[in-house]
């Protein structure tokens, strides 16, 4: 049996589903304030300028020409908070 070839679509989804779980983790961690109370889990909510910089990040890796396009979903409590589509298909 020959082992098949790819043209690195596996090694191309997988790194935009790395990046894509980065940067969402970028966005929901947010720094601690010294001597500052901790926010209750359910008022916690995503800022506008971080989903921007969700964007613009995936936007530059398209231009830098790391991946071909990528579909960011972003959900809490299982409504969405961020939908885009970038890139060519």
């Amino acid at each position: 049996m020959k082992p098949r070839r790819t043209d690195g679509a596996a090694l191309r989804l997988w790194a935009a589903a790395a990046i894509a779980g980065l940067v969402g983790a970028i966005i929901v961690g947010a720094p601690h304030e010294v001597g500052a109370e901790p926010a209750a889990p359910a008022s916690r909510s995503f800022s506008h300028a971080g989903l921007d910089r969700v964007g613009d990040y995936i936007k530059n890796e398209i231009a830098s020409g790391n991946i071909p396009g990528a579909i960011v979903l972003i959900q809490q409590h299982g409504k969405p908070v961020y939908f885009e589509k970038f890139g060519v298909q």
